[in-house]
């Protein structure tokens, strides 16, 4: 009598191991379904705002650099927007 009631908790463990793989998937796939429609409505996830937040440090880190940065010596008559001194024409 041992053999049927094993049996039936290898069953019965097996229908639990099931039931948690697919509750787990219905739940992947409920929460890809909101995650598209929240998209679609103009809404983005948190690791596209993370992403967003990440590149305007890095344009506001260049931008500092930029402006400490010196300002460039052009020499005179070279063609640079810097030219104060009129070209001599040859």
């Amino acid at each position: 009598m041992a053999e049927p009631v094993s049996a039936a908790r290898n069953v019965a463990e097996a229908l639990l191991a099931w039931a948690r793989d697919e509750s787990g998937r219905v739940g992947e796939r409920a929460s890809e379904n909101v995650g598209a429609v929240l998209r679609e409505l103009g809404f983005v996830t948190q690791g596209e705002y993370e992403q967003l937040e990440l590149r305007v440090a890095q344009l506001e880190h260049r931008l500092r650099l930029l402006e400490r940065a010196p300002a460039p010596v052009t020499l005179a008559g070279d063609g640079t927007a810097g030219d104060t001194e009129p070209r001599s024409a040859l």
